[in-house]
């Protein structure tokens, strides 16, 4: 009875031993699968760090620039320039000067075209027409520069009078002026053609033919022992002549310089007129003895001069035709 039950109780030590034994195995298993697994966790999602180990080198370090960047600036367009209209309209500039020297240079002239002196007030006449338009304008008291804008193109006249008889057109000239021609309906004339956006100039020089020198260089003294009246010569029309054509748009007879015994010409003073008109004095340094306008027919010419020293020639008197064509 005893040695059974020590029997039983041995086998069942044995039984225990080998469950025991088989859950012990079974634990160690899972712990090993779990580590296992855990592991391959681990290296799927750490990713593998490459340590590079910088190893001697003879050459030196260069260091690497940082790449530049380039700046693209906006492209801006130039700004685009007004439309410019071509012009449709012209100007005309008039220029006046009194060229009047004085140092005369030659027997019968007082002239220097390169002296541009304002005329005197109250000026000259100027007018601009356009006979094909009925356009015209003018200014009565012009002494140097007139400027007319806004002028449609077509063939236009210029006109210049002299206000004093003392005044005569010695030079003219027409800049930028196309197809001009010179006319004598006034002191200083001429037509042309104005296109647009043109701007001629026309110049009209005149002489003074009884200048005023006194402002600027009083007169020498007359002569000592001078009592004799000079005398004057007219060349052109001679006693009975005819006068033929116009100078400078006026009626003239022509002097030759007067002569006496102790003035110099140029000191001696001439007075003239035509029929019963009135006097015209200027000096003698120039050749001319005009009126603005002679009917053709026949006409007296009266004229005296007087020396420095105040001796006056008597009047004189030529009879002459004037015969102009157109006249």
């Amino acid at each position: 009875m005893y040695n059974k039950n020590m029997g039983g109780k041995k086998g069942f030590s044995q039984i225990l031993v080998i469950l025991l034994t088989a859950v012990v195995i079974a634990g160690v298993s899972g712990l090993v699968i779990y580590k296992t697994k855990t592991s391959q966790n681990e290296k799927k999602e750490t990713p593998k760090t490459m340590i590079k180990i910088a190893t001697p080198s003879s050459q030196p370090l260069t260091a690497t620039p940082s790449p530049t960047k380039t700046v693209t600036k906006p492209v801006v367009p130039p700004p685009i320039p007004p439309k410019v209209l071509p012009p449709t309209t012209g100007m005309i500039s008039v220029h006046l000067s009194d060229s009047t020297s004085q140092t005369c240079q030659y027997a019968g002239y007082c002239f220097d075209g390169g002296i541009d002196k304002p005329i005197k007030a109250p000026g000259f006449k100027v007018r601009v027409s356009n006979p094909d338009t009925k356009y015209s304008t003018e200014n009565q008291s012009v002494t140097s520069d007139w400027t007319v804008k806004d002028l449609v193109p077509g063939r236009f006249h210029v006109d210049v009078w002299a206000s004093s008889g003392s005044y005569g057109t010695r030079a003219s000239d027409c800049q930028n002026c196309p197809n001009n021609q010179s006319t004598t309906d006034s002191d200083c004339g001429v037509v042309f053609d104005l296109k647009a956006g043109a701007n001629p100039r026309v110049l009209c020089k005149f002489q003074n033919y009884k200048p005023d020198f006194s402002q600027s260089t009083p007169p020498p003294p007359p002569p000592s022992g001078d009592t004799s009246p000079p005398t004057t010569h007219i060349s052109y029309p001679q006693s009975g002549g005819t006068i033929t054509y116009r100078t400078d748009g006026k009626v003239c007879a022509i002097a030759s310089a007067p002569t006496d015994d102790k003035s110099s010409w140029n000191d001696i003073q001439t007075d003239y007129a035509f029929d019963s008109g009135g006097w015209y004095g200027y000096a003698t340094n120039r050749p001319y003895l005009c009126a603005d306008s002679l009917s053709n027919g026949a006409h007296t010419l009266r004229y005296h001069s007087k020396d420095q020293a105040g001796n006056e020639e008597s009047t004189q008197t030529l009879s002459f035709t004037v015969d102009i064509a157109g006249n």
